[in-house]
């Protein structure tokens, strides 16, 4: 994220505007855009850390990349196919990142405490969306378009900790 940090400013902005404003509107859209997005990020985090620390090929990253947002496409129009289960992970989504923001916040340094205050906040969002889907989507897409917009500025302001 270092290396294209105005690529991703400029995309974290413009989906976080849209996702604010238009998210509840034009849910089976947010339900692709955040799936994708999720899969996308964390399967490069995941062949990074596995595979490909010690590669220098940049032929081999690129390929993973691709290949990863391949998949990550396939798996947000799977979630957009089934609605039901796309709107759970959607709001699980927006708990992990209100579980971010907690721990960045209240600067939380036990690694344990992290971990659980950010699964709460993911299985609570879950759970909530099957009791009052209709807010509970309202909020979180507010949320999380919100979180994209703020953090696609920090990219050009600087200044703002990492989540992880």
């Amino acid at each position: 994220m270092k290396q294209y940090n105005n690529v991703w400013g400029v995309a974290l902005i413009l989906i976080g505007l849209f996702v604010a404003f238009f998210g509840n509107h034009m849910l089976n859209a947010t339900i692709y855009i955040f799936v994708t997005l999720a899969v996308f990020c964390i399967g490069c985090m995941l062949f990074y850390n596995m595979f490909l620390q010690n590669s220098n090929k940049n032929w081999i990253q690129w390929t993973i990349v691709i290949g990863v947002f391949v998949g990550a496409n396939m798996a947000g129009a799977a979630l957009v196919k089934y609605r039901k289960w796309g709107i759970t992970v959607l709001a699980a989504w927006g708990g992990i990142m209100l579980g971010l923001l907690i721990t960045s916040t209240f600067v939380v340094g036990s690694n344990a405490t992290y971990w659980a205050i950010v699964m709460g906040c993911c299985f609570g969002a879950a759970f909530l969306v099957l009791i009052a889907e209709k807010k509970i989507v309202m909020l979180l897409t507010s949320f999380a378009g919100a979180y994209a917009i703020v953090r696609g500025i920090s990219l050009y302001a600087g200044g703002y900790p990492n989540e992880t």
